[in-house]
């Protein structure tokens, strides 16, 4: 289990809400059509933007430290996060929607294709990155299923969210929303249900705030458990689980169990 400081969040919000004035006044046609182009650009040119990128990205380090000779999935872009573009110990792919152009070409394993049918076949990949996606997509609980059935048994599902109980959070989504209410406002009980159902183990949940800097919530003691579940973006790790054949144990019996009319021995007689 992973402990963190916690840190009180910053209240006055000012600095959020200087963000979001920025984010709707440097937006063009295409990303008016599209909420998580409207975040991106909230997420990259913003100071609580990329307090929150920074924020998260240490968190993916602190995930991924140790790992060597992995296929690391990430489904669709955030930025170029520092510790996997240095890190040479494994291969990183980032998939981009069909209908979306990648925002940036540099990396050299790029591919294009639909988050519900994954161009990968079955248990191929040692982890899954899903960077603030469910909370943009018309089918979250499709693409969760869809980033599972490429894991690997004991792979793990690495998923960055808003939690809709915050209001920074909600409010962010409804103005990447463009004054329609969001697709989804997926809370962290439910998206640990689907991971239940689909014989998931969640293995860490974290909590992370929009302050300037952003820092992520301590789980250590009640108090923290209870603010990292009703923090701004919420951070869950989840681990697939290896499924094996249940061996069947080979039944004995005699003939008077089986044959009509007999009855098995039984003795009468009391031991003493």
């Amino acid at each position: 289990m992973m402990f963190f400081r916690q840190v009180p969040e910053y209240r006055s919000g000012q600095r959020f809400n200087q963000s979001l004035n920025t984010m709707k006044t440097t937006l063009d046609n295409d990303e008016l059509r599209n909420p998580r182009q409207r975040f991106l650009r909230w997420y990259r040119s913003t100071p609580a933007g990329e307090s929150l990128q920074a924020c998260e990205d240490s968190l993916i380090c602190a995930m991924l430290k140790g790992t060597y000779n992995e296929r690391i999935l990430q489904v669709e872009s955030l930025v170029s996060l520092p510790c996997a573009a240095r890190n040479e110990l494994y291969a990183r792919i980032i998939l981009f929607k069909k209908d979306r152009a990648p925002y940036n070409n540099t990396h050299p394993q790029q591919v294009q294709g639909e988050m519900t049918g994954l161009p990968f076949a079955d248990d191929s990949m040692d982890k899954v990155i899903l960077p603030h996606v469910v909370e943009f997509e018309h089918t979250p609980e499709a693409i969760v299923a869809e980033c599972v059935r490429v894991l690997k048994p004991e792979g793990e599902l690495i998923i960055f969210a808003f939690n809709p109980w915050h209001l920074k959070a909600l409010r962010l989504l409804f103005s990447c929303a463009n004054t329609q209410y969001p697709h989804h406002t997926i809370q962290r009980s439910l998206l640990e249900k689907w991971l239940h159902l689909q014989e998931c183990k969640t293995t860490l949940a974290a909590g992370l705030n929009l302050a300037t800097p952003c820092r992520v919530i301590e789980t250590k003691t009640w108090r923290g458990r209870i603010r990292a579940q009703f923090s701004a973006v919420y951070a869950l790790r989840a681990q697939k689980k290896r499924l094996s054949p249940i061996n069947p144990h080979p039944v004995t019996t005699s003939y008077a169990d089986i044959l009509p009319g007999c009855m098995p021995e039984i003795s009468l007689l009391r031991k003493n």
